[in-house]
């Protein structure tokens, strides 16, 4: 199930891409595959980060609910649900995405690690995508 609703989809518009958009390039294809995903993404990211600035905007009164319940924990975590409830934020929101995030990033994974024959690997003319290249472990480094 894994293999057919992410694995595939994912393989095939890398290899569209790839035809298409890319001029058979694997490393263009695979950028814009990317950018391609970070945009389906980007509402679930923009929430999330909108999230963890008012979270962030709430630490003050986070740590005075925290420093009057001291004692009394029930009483804290009620406190601190109403204090989210009326701004309307999710604390768990950063966690969601990691959640989402996580079968992408495992499925790109898995395609990144199939066959590949019959297709330029070369990234630009200039590094061969399928061989370790401590200039591309830089690249990403710096990216």
């Amino acid at each position: 199930m894994f293999k057919t609703f992410l694995i595939d989809p994912l393989h095939q518009s890398l290899i569209f891409l790839y035809q298409n958009f890319a001029f058979q390039d694997l490393g263009i294809a695979i950028i814009l595959l990317t950018l391609l995903i970070r945009i389906i993404l980007f509402p679930f990211f923009y929430k999330s980060a909108k999230s963890q600035l008012i979270i962030q905007k709430l630490q003050p009164e986070v740590k005075k609910i925290q420093h009057d319940h001291k004692e009394n924990k029930e009483k804290q975590a009620q406190a601190l649900m109403e204090l989210y409830k009326k701004y309307k934020v999710n604390p768990f929101s950063s966690f969601l995405i990691i959640l989402l995030q996580l079968p992408i990033l495992i499925a790109l994974y898995r395609v990144f690690l199939g066959d590949f024959s019959g297709v330029n690997t070369l990234f630009l003319g200039l590094m061969d995508l399928k061989n370790p290249s401590i200039l591309m472990v830089g690249l990403s480094a710096l990216a």
